[in-house]
């Protein structure tokens, strides 16, 4: 993890399946469309003094992006209702170490998010 002890160095961390809502059962003429995007580099980079790679502080990253990421793939598919979605795997990479006098410091970034959203449409 990412800021043990403020020491130069590193981490990485990797977490998976994540579901803001869960595809309901549907009928037999339901198709079920699925969007997948890997939203690593809309993220970025984050700073900050220790924890970067902490999952809670991560997903707090995340989260205004994934949100934004839905509300355009929902737009984009309009027509079609959105039954699931979240984020299928995970891997953050951080760095720590410390300024000159001591202070720490560390960043933080998502080298792969796979975000997903599930669509249905009665055929």
């Amino acid at each position: 993890m990412c800021g043990d002890g403020g020491y130069a160095g590193g981490g990485a961390m990797r977490f998976s399946a994540e579901n803001d809502t869960d595809a309901s059962e549907g009928d037999d003429e339901t198709v079920i469309m699925r969007v997948i995007a890997d939203l690593a580099k809309r993220v970025g980079k984050w700073s900050g003094v220790d924890a970067c790679c902490d999952k809670d502080i991560a997903m707090g990253h995340l989260r205004p992006h994934f949100n934004a990421w839905l509300a355009e793939t929902v737009a984009d598919n309009a027509g079609k209702t959105l039954v699931g979605s979240g984020w299928l795997d995970a891997e953050v990479k951080c760095e720590s170490a410390r300024h000159p006098f001591g202070r720490k410091r560390c960043k933080g970034w998502f080298t792969k998010i796979s975000c997903y959203a599930d669509f249905s449409q009665t055929s």
